[in-house]
Parts: structure tokens; C-alpha cells; sequence
């Protein structure tokens, strides 16, 4: 795995959304953040096995701005949205454990999906609702796709998001027609919305600071169970 990806030091003293803020100057787009969330959640997070989803990334890395333009207006935000979409996180493994209140789930959406908008714009002022760290990147990653109708049919990661990024998942990036002519790098992009999905904990830990150590796994880190029916998941209206 390429060392960009290693969880970035804290020693400096320089927090973490300094480090984003430095690393965005380039400013990558929200198109090709959501680029980079379906890569993951197609390539890292859902299993090999489910054919129909390798068939719907290889369509999104054709897609141009319209056509993403289009997908993102998908985004739900309506009540009755995040409860079936609550329904269906607690029928995942990497959420059975997690007990999530009903309107948890769309207070983290809402956060995270306003926070890579501001990722996006390049601010510098910090969001008036935060993310709860409680979740894991993975989670967060879950939550932040399945919040526009994208749902991994049969999700076997488990662990720390950041470990499971291969070189594969970058040259994936490049082949789409967003990263064409776009300053930065997928490498750089990569890493900031990696950044931003871990919560503080899981980052030290996979900085190796030894107080983090001993707290037992991340969060979502669960032996995976059989996939939930496909009826259970929210449709999109």
C-alpha cells in the first residue's frame, strides 16, 4: 500500500483539520469525492462476490460532471428516508452491535455529507454540527453512501478503512473522466476524505500511539454475517 495512506502524525502539534486544509489546497471537487466513496464502498467494502455491483462502479468511472450532477441530487434528507435507512444499518454487520437510535443516523449523514460540501468549497470555518466520533471511517462511509441510494449488497470489511486501500483503488480514480486535467492528485484527495471519515481515535491508533492500544478494536470491526435481504434496504422514491 502506498505510504500516502499511512494515518498522518499528530506530533507536530498541527491538528487534524489543519492537516486537511493544508492537504485540499489543490480543492478537489464534490463530484470527485463521491468518485472516491463509491471506489471504496464498491471495491474495498463490498465483497467480490456480488457481481451486479463490480458492473455499476465500472459505470460510474465512465460518468462525466452532468452525470454525476444528476446522481447527487439523489441525496435524501427526508425523516422517512433516514428510518428505513436506519433499519437497514442495523441489519449489517459492521452496525448489529452499535444500538442506533432513530435519529442518529440522519444527524451523521447530514454532518458528514455537509462536511466533505465544505471539503469541497476549500473552507476554512468549522461546521456548526460536527460528526460524532463514536463511528468508525468505515461506518461513516456507509452511512455517507447509502445517504444517496448507494448500498453494499454484501459488506465484509471489517477494521480500519485506511488499511484496506490498494493501489488498485487510486488507478480506479484515474480512469474516470473527473481526474481528467483536474489539479491535485487522487492520491492527495484520497487521503484528505480518509482523513475526514476517521474518527480521532482510530487515527491514533493507526498512528501506533500506545494510549489507543489497549481499547479493543475499531469501531464496526465485526466478523461479517450473512447479507441482510435486499427487501430490508431503503428504496429510493
Amino acid at each position: 500500500m502506498a505510504t500516502s495512506f499511512q494515518a498522518h502524525q499528530t506530533s507536530d502539534g498541527k491538528s487534524t483539520s489543519s492537516k486537511i486544509e493544508q492537504s485540499l489546497q489543490q480543492g478537489p471537487k464534490l463530484l470527485t469525492l463521491y468518485l472516491l466513496c463509491a471506489i471504496l464502498l464498491f471495491s474495498c467494502v463490498e465483497s467480490p462476490v456480488i457481481e451486479n455491483q463490480r458492473l455499476v462502479l465500472g459505470e460510474m468511472l465512465s460518468w462525466g460532471e452532468e452525470d454525476w450532477g444528476l446522481e447527487l441530487q439523489r441525496i435524501e434528507n427526508s425523516t422517512d428516508y433516514y428510518l428505513a435507512m436506519h433499519s437497514y444499518l442495523q441489519s449489517i454487520p459492521q452496525f448489529k452491535d452499535d444500538s442506533l437510535q432513530e435519529g442518529e443516523v440522519g444527524k451523521q449523514h447530514r454532518s458528514l455529507a455537509a462536511g466533505i460540501q465544505r471539503m469541497s468549497a476549500n473552507a476554512v470555518i468549522q461546521p456548526a454540527n460536527p460528526k460524532d466520533e463514536r463511528f468508525s471511517a468505515l461506518q461513516n462511509l456507509i452511512m455517507l453512501c447509502a445517504g444517496i441510494g448507494w448500498f453494499a449488497a454484501l459488506p465484509e470489511a471489517t477494521g480500519a478503512l485506511r488499511l484496506m486501500v490498494k493501489n488498485s483503488t487510486i488507478q480506479a480514480a484515474y480512469k474516470s473522466p473527473l481526474y481528467k486535467g483536474v489539479k491535485g492528485s487522487a492520491e492527495e484527495h484520497l487521503d484528505s476524505l480518509l482523513l475526514f471519515l476517521e474518527p480521532d481515535e482510530e487515527r491514533l491508533r493507526l498512528n501506533g500511539d500506545p494510549d489507543t492500544q489497549e481499547g479493543g478494536r475499531v469501531r464496526g470491526e465485526k466478523r461479517p454475517s450473512p447479507c441482510p435481504a435486499c427487501d430490508e434496504r431503503p428504496a429510493k422514491r
